[in-house]
């Protein structure tokens, strides 16, 4: 039984060692990425204009195409809301009522 011990605290000891080397590891390459980049330095108008180009592009998906491609993919599903943005508490509280009231299916007596 205490060989048993043993071997678990030495994986566990193993374990931990590995851990501690990776994160020094991760430490040390944002580290090296933050002094590499100056403290003033801005971003380059070229990587500004990719940014939002990439950003437009994103807002101009056609949503029908999405839901067409997810009824041809998945069958009928029927799409409650679609939305971009932070929602309150309450809406979510709400939006969760009414998914799990959809399943709620008729019972019916044998």
């Amino acid at each position: 039984m205490s060989e048993i011990v043993f071997l678990s605290l030495y994986i566990y000891t193993f374990a931990i060692a590995i851990s501690m080397l990776v994160a020094l590891m991760i430490k040390g390459i944002s580290v090296v990425c933050s002094l590499t980049r100056k403290s003033g330095e801005a971003v380059p108008p070229s990587e500004q204009a990719a940014t939002r180009a990439v950003d437009q592009q994103v807002d101009e998906i056609p949503i029908a195409a999405i839901s067409a491609a997810v009824y041809a993919i998945a069958g009928p599903h029927r799409i409650v809301h679609i939305d971009r943005g932070a929602r309150s508490p309450a809406w979510v509280a709400a939006g969760r009522v009414r998914h799990h009231t959809a399943h709620n299916l008729p019972r019916r007596r044998h």
